[in-house]
């Protein structure tokens, strides 16, 4: 388990993250406070890990095109 806490104010956010001791594989993350994934409000977030893939990833997944581009911008201005 690491543990990270941040003070901000009157709010203080806890960051904990678990692994699995043999594989050491995600198993679970939880924020109390800020979300630092999408930089959401202050609330609780909690994060199971249920596949763990250690292969590399294609990196045409990240290959941006007009079509979804638009898509990605859709979904920032849902999110944001």
């Amino acid at each position: 388990m690491y543990q990270s806490i941040d003070q901000e104010g009157d709010k203080k956010s806890t960051y904990t993250y678990y692994i699995n001791a043999e594989t050491k594989h995600p198993v679970h993350y939880e924020m109390f406070g800020y979300d630092t994934l999408i930089g959401s409000h202050f609330d609780k977030y909690t994060i199971d890990y249920y596949n763990y893939d250690e292969n590399s990833i294609d990196s045409s997944l990240f290959h941006i095109t007009d079509g979804n581009l638009i898509f990605i911008l859709l979904l920032f201005l849902i999110l944001f």
